[in-house]
């Protein structure tokens, strides 16, 4: 980009400061880890370089802040990745085909960094895969190999059967860690089912020694076995009836004695139930002598009940029992099952622990949490995964951006920058040649619009004023003709005459002339006048409306009468 024009200070330089910008680069990836630009303002107050050179550190400054901003890394990587930014750098100053060179050193970076997404600082060990990948990188992109095409080609086949090795590794882990994982789960769901089916018959209970000794080690042993292997429905329903016609036969209340008198329903399952037995031991190929010898007692005990002999019993040893149904917990959201299938990274905003989803274990909807590493980090029910999404407690990583896409937008971007740039240096005479009258015009149609605007506001205002005033005259009006209206005959209403307030009795009033005739309370000091012209005043504020009406004494008619005799 030959006319990208970013500079700090002055255009001059000199030699020595490029050279002092060549060394410095060689050496900063051992201690600095701030921006290039930041830097350049420190080290060449004195001495600025030449835009060529600045452009070189603004490049590579804009190429890693995007990469950084687009890719959450934890700290540890960050430090360590950032010092790759005065490699870039220094190649952009000295490689010839810079766009070409630097791409074939981005896709080792990538090749390296998009499988660094998962590590957690605390995992960045200086033992740690990524430490010794960091190191097999910088010896060689910190040496004289690094402008070696052949040096460069051995590093980036390396790196690949290097990473193909820990994959390869880390998938066989994971494997065998959901095959664990999923085996334990079974085996704990069977052993929860199989202990409820026993326990729902027999916890609380009493009954025969040999029977207890049937239940804890033949029969709720066989039972967890049978579901594991993957025992059907209707299986579980068969193993439930067994255990409740052994239930019906052998069980009863701690301190009572058993016998077949006191249960109507013995003589329904008592003749079968050591057959059927049997018969589910032999079908699912899981007879023991051991088994059946107390098989064998069991039916001695039927016998002696269908005697209407006693048996003695004693309390059932509880199983322990959860109590959780058959179904597995709450599903994984929409969200997580997503992120499974794309194997997407979560960081623990709490823990600050960065893990994948490796899956979900069937038998309980748990998921399998595993580090960068492939090693287990623990197993969460999907329920309490979907809050830890629900309230931001795990957010979903960025997928990786690669430094390859991103150092072509960014050379796209500043093309095009560089392009205006160059547009704006070929046009910058024109423009100022017509800036001063192209100012002066837009001051004048500024000072018109300006003027006319003015204007206009001025008029619209007054007349909107207008149309206020009116608006509130003719409600004022309104309002007080209402009143007007209402006054009758003996009102006392205040008013204006002769510039002073006087206040007058109605005496008089005349629909056809609209006079009204008032006297003070007297009868005297007769004034008369016009309900426009009272209404006038009462708009104005200059009379009021003291009583609406009042009681027509005899005073007042004979007022009246004299008034009406004198007009006549």
């Amino acid at each position: 980009m030959p006319h990208l024009f970013y500079t700090l200070g002055g255009h001059h330089s000199d030699s020595g400061s490029e050279q002092k910008l060549l060394d410095e680069l060689t050496n900063l990836h051992a201690e600095k880890n701030s921006g290039l630009i930041e830097w350049y303002k420190q080290e060449f107050k004195s001495a600025p370089l030449k835009p060529l050179l600045v452009n070189s550190l603004f490049v590579a400054d804009r190429l890693f802040d995007g990469f950084f901003r687009k890719n959450s890394f934890a700290d540890s990587i960050y430090f360590r990745a950032n010092k790759w930014r005065y490699l870039i750098a220094y190649v952009l100053v000295r490689a010839k085909d810079k766009t070409g060179f630097i791409n074939g050193l981005l896709k080792i970076i990538d090749l390296f960094l998009c499988d660094q997404i998962g590590v957690t600082d605390s995992s960045a060990s200086m033992r740690s895969p990524f430490s010794r990948g960091i190191e097999t990188l910088n010896r060689v992109f910190f040496s004289e190999d690094l402008f070696s095409g052949e040096k460069l080609d051995n590093l980036l086949e390396t790196l690949k059967k290097e990473l193909e090795a820990q994959n390869t590794r880390r998938r066989k882990l994971v494997t065998r860690l959901l095959e664990s994982e999923n085996g334990l789960a079974r085996a704990g769901y069977a052993t929860d089912i199989a202990h409820r089916i026993v326990a729902e018959r027999f916890n609380g209970r009493a009954l025969p020694e040999v029977v207890e000794t049937f239940l804890l080690k033949d029969w709720a042993p066989s039972v967890t076995r049978w579901i594991s292997l993957g025992a059907s429905d209707s299986d579980k329903d068969v193993f439930r009836e067994l255990t409740r016609s052994m239930g019906i036969c052998f069980a009863c209340a701690p301190g009572d004695v058993l016998s077949a008198k006191s249960n109507s329903s013995f003589m329904d399952v008592a003749p079968k139930i050591i057959d059927s037995l049997d018969q589910e031991f032999t079908t699912r190929n899981s007879v023991t002598s051991e088994m059946h010898e107390r098989l064998a007692e069991m039916q001695k005990l039927i016998i002696q009940l269908l005697q209407n002999k006693a048996v003695a019993t004693r309390p059932f040893t509880d199983l322990p029992c959860r109590g959780a149904d058959d179904l597995p917990g709450q599903a994984a959201s929409t969200m997580l099952e997503q992120a499974i299938a794309d194997e997407s990274w979560f960081v623990d905003m709490e823990l600050a622990v960065r893990f994948q989803i490796a899956g979900t274990i069937a038998m309980t909807n748990n998921l399998l949490l595993i580090n960068n590493l492939g090693a287990k980090v623990k197993l969460i029910s999907a329920g309490e995964a979907n809050n830890k999404c629900e309230h931001g407690v795990w957010q979903v990583l960025p997928r990786y951006k690669s430094l390859v896409s991103l150092f072509d937008e960014t050379v796209k971007g500043l093309s095009k920058v560089s392009e205006a740039q160059l547009k704006q240096r070929k046009n910058a005479l024109e423009k100022a040649k017509s800036e001063a009258l192209a100012m002066r015009k837009a001051r004048q149609e500024a000072e018109q619009n300006a003027k006319e605007a003015a204007e206009k506001i001025r008029i619209k205002a007054e007349q909107e004023q207008n149309e206020e005033n009116e608006r509130v005259r003719l409600k004022l009006e309104t309002q007080c003709l209402a009143q007007l209206d209402k006054v009758t005959l003996g009102a006392w209403i205040e008013y204006e005459r002769n510039e002073k307030k006087e206040k007058g009795k109605l005496v008089v009033k005349t629909a056809s002339t609209q006079k009204w005739i008032f006297v003070d309370r007297y009868g005297l000091n007769r004034y008369e006048t016009t309900k426009s012209k009272l209404l006038k005043q009462l708009i104005e504020g200059r009379a009021r409306i003291l009583n609406a009406g009042a009681a027509f004494d005899e005073s007042l008619e004979r007022t009246v009468s004299r008034i009406r005799m004198s007009r006549t």
